[in-house]
C-alpha cells in the first residue's frame, strides 16, 4: 500500500502537468541524517475529542525518523473534513495529545536509515504522518508517502494536493478504470476531490459531466474543463447525461483509505444511473 501511495503521488504531479517527475537520486543512507532541529516543537493538538475549541497549542517533542522515514519541517498543512471527523471521533487507536493533519508540505529536515530518494533540504509534500499529523512544526512520514514539490508550486498549494489528489486518482484509475473516450459524472465537482478529478479525467481524454450547487461552483468546474456543468439540486442531471453522452460512469466523494460512492441529488442521480445501467455503461454507484 505504501508503494502504491508513492506511485500515485508521483503520477499526480506528472499527469496534472504541474512539473516533470524526475528520476529519484540514489541517496542511499547507512545512517540517519538530520538537519539542526530543536528538541521540541509547537503543535495544534487535542487532549480529548470535541469541537474546534479542543485544539490548543502544545509543546511536544520532535520525533526522530526511524529507518524508512522522513522528518519534514512543515510549512503548510492541508485542512479537510476528515480532520474534523477525526477530532470529533478519534477512534480507539488514537493517542492524546492528538495532532491532526492528513497531508501537508515542507522541507526535509531529516531522513532515516536506508532512505534513498530524499535528502535534507528537499521541498516535498506528503500524506499520512506517523505518530502525529501535519498540524505541527515537524512531522515524520514514511518515505513512500512523500514526493518532491514541482518547480513553481507554492507550499500552500502542494499541502492541499496529496489526500484529495490520491482520492481522485484512486477513483478514476483503481475503481472506475476510466479510458480515453469514455464519459464520467463527477458529483460535488467544485470540492477538493472533484476539482482534481475533472482535470485528471480530461487529461485522460474522458468526457466530464460535473454537478455543483452554486453559480460560483458551476463557473469553477467549467473553467477546469468540464464538458457540461449542471446544478445538482435543481437541474435535470439525467437529461443532461442523455443529451451529452451515449454512456456514463459515476465518480463521487472518496477517502484515501477506501472509495465511497454516494449520490448528490439522490432522486435525479438514481434516474440517471438507471438509464446509464440500461446502456451498460454505469459502474460504482450507490
Amino acid at each position: 500500500m505504501s508503494m502504491r501511495i508513492r506511485s500515485l503521488l508521483v503520477a499526480l504531479v506528472a499527469l496534472a502537468g504541474l512539473g516533470a517527475a524526475s528520476a529519484p537520486e540514489d541517496l542511499s543512507r547507512k545512517v540517519t541524517h538530520v538537519a539542526s532541529v530543536p528538541e521540541t516543537m509547537l503543535a495544534a493538538a487535542a487532549d480529548h475529542a470535541g469541537g474546534p475549541e479542543v485544539l490548543t497549542a502544545h509543546r511536544l517533542p520532535v520525533l526522530k525518523p526511524n529507518p524508512g522515514e522522513v522528518l519534514i519541517a512543515v510549512h503548510a498543512a492541508g485542512v479537510a473534513a476528515w480532520d474534523a471527523d477525526m477530532r470529533r471521533n478519534p477512534g480507539p487507536r488514537m493517542r492524546f495529545p492528538l495532532v491532526l493533519g492528513t497531508d501537508g508540505a515542507g522541507v526535509v529536515a531529516g531522513v532515516g536509515a536506508d532512505v534513498r530518494n530524499f535528502k535534507v533540504g528537499d521541498e516535498v509534500y506528503a500524506v499520512g504522518g506517523v505518530r502525529g499529523g501535519f498540524y505541527a512544526e515537524y512531522v515524520v512520514v514514511p518515505a513512500e508517502r512523500v514526493a518532491r514539490i514541482p518547480k513553481g508550486m507554492r507550499f500552500e498549494e502542494a499541502a492541499a494536493l496529496a489526500a484529495s489528489g490520491l482520492s481522485a486518482l484512486q477513483g478514476l484509475d483503481d475503481v472506475l478504470q476510466m479510458q480515453r473516450g469514455e464519459a464520467l459524472i463527477v458529483h460535488g465537482a467544485a470540492g477538493g476531490v472533484g476539482t482534481l478529478a475533472i482535470q485528471l479525467a480530461k487529461l485522460r481524454g474522458v468526457r466530464v459531466l460535473a454537478t455543483a450547487t452554486s453559480e460560483d461552483g458551476l463557473a469553477l468546474v467549467r473553467r477546469l474543463g468540464a464538458d457540461m456543468a449542471v446544478n445538482g439540486r435543481t437541474d435535470d442531471i439525467a437529461g443532461a447525461a442523455r443529451q451529452l453522452y451515449s454512456g456514463l460512469r459515476a465518480a463521487t466523494r472518496s477517502s484515501v483509505a477506501s472509495m465511497r460512492f454516494a449520490a448528490a441529488a439522490a432522486g435525479e442521480s438514481r434516474t440517471c444511473m438507471a438509464w446509464s445501467r440500461y446502456r451498460n455503461r454505469a459502474s460504482g454507484y450507490a
